[in-house]
């Protein structure tokens, strides 16, 4: 049997329905461990969960976020003890470094170590113990090839893109509900984050009857963004949490899929959003930074608009940018981007086969 351990609610893994389909192709046992943290369980009920209910405010302090961490460290040991998994999947960096004694001790080459974000990688014992669990892992996955600039250098990485195959084929029935004579509709879906990147998104369009802006997520910033547009008389839509399978739903109405981060942090900088992949799937143009790395591969494969936040034109330059895109290309290049993160996710899919064999 499997054990899948990951330090939050499973909505903010989809990428875990990846390890699963493999895991059920295989007839593979598999349990998944959970920190119910915002008090909401919600893991599918055809998995078999083992969940750690205690809330934990994502804004919380330091001091008080490692003493939950450290209780549901105990939690997990101790169901894995009882469990007697055979192998595990370790789902984010920071589940991984809590677990690093343990792993190296009883579960070496038996586990996969799951990276998606930049975490802490400048600390150098931070490092130090991330480089442990990837050198004892099976094999570490990472969500984009460019996190290898501030991982630990080893030959265990395999990219995983963040990518849904389900949401591929239900994206055959996708339809977009808006005729081109209404405002350009600007939409984030996702972990709200970036107060600063947000809050001058709002400043610069919310007010510009040429645009509507949509958030459609939660995260540590929601509340203050909110608040901060409420002030100030902005007009943005924040719907707050979403199921997954609203996703579909709540793009019919989008124009631009805004994945817009700044530069200051490497999780910014190398990072595949998942916004991505929903631009391809669902194909609609992709607005990113053109200094971060999925502004310039959406730039590179055909499906971006690269407009400067900073701009003094923004509103313009965004605008006109978007009217003159060529939809027919645009739509062919989705299809020839996908193509390729298709073929290299297979790859990790093999991998995962391996491990389970």
């Amino acid at each position: 049997m499997v054990g899948i351990v990951f330090l939050l609610n499973t909505t903010y893994a989809p990428y875990m329905q990846k390890y699963i389909d493999v895991l059920e192709s295989e007839n593979e046992d598999f349990e998944v461990i959970y920190w119910n943290r915002l008090g909401a369980p919600d893991c599918p009920e055809k998995y078999k969960s083992i969940v750690y209910n205690k809330t934990s405010k994502l804004s919380s302090s330091y001091g008080k976020k490692i003493k939950d961490l450290l209780g549901f460290r105990n939690f997990v040991l101790q169901t894995i003890s009882k469990r007697k998994y055979d192998k595990l999947i370790i789902l984010t960096t920071l589940t991984g470094i809590f677990m690093c004694d343990f792993l190296v001790k009883n579960y070496k080459n038996k586990y996969i170590f799951d990276i998606r974000d930049y975490t802490f990688e400048k600390l150098y014992p931070f490092k130090l113990i991330e480089n442990m669990v990837i050198k004892n892992s099976f094999f570490t996955t990472i969500s984009s090839d460019k996190f290898k600039t501030f991982l630990p250098s080893s030959n265990k990485y395999v990219v995983s893109h963040n990518i849904i195959r389900e949401e591929i084929e239900e994206a055959k029935s996708f339809k977009r509900s808006k005729g081109i004579e209404e405002p350009i509709n600007i939409t984030f879906i996702g972990a709200v984050r970036h107060f600063e990147i947000d809050k001058k998104i709002a400043l610069k369009l919310a007010n510009d009857v040429r645009f509507n802006i949509t958030y459609h997520g939660y995260g540590v910033t929601s509340d203050k963004f909110k608040q901060f547009c409420e002030d100030n008389s902005l007009n943005v839509k924040i719907t707050g949490k979403y199921n997954r399978k609203e996703k579909m739903n709540l793009l019919a109405n989008a124009d631009i899929i805004n994945a817009y981060y700044g530069t200051g942090s490497y999780a910014n900088l190398y990072a595949m959003p998942n916004k991505y992949y929903d631009s391809l799937i669902y194909k609609i143009p992709f607005w990113a930074n053109p200094k971060v790395h999925s502004g310039e591969r959406a730039s590179k494969a055909g499906i971006g608009i690269n407009v400067d936040l900073d701009s003094n034109s923004l509103a313009d330059d965004l605008y006109h940018e978007y009217l003159r895109m060529d939809i027919g290309k645009f739509r062919l290049d989705c299809d020839n981007e996908l193509a390729k993160i298709i073929d290299e996710d297979n790859h990790f899919i093999q991998r995962v086969m391996e491990f389970i064999k």
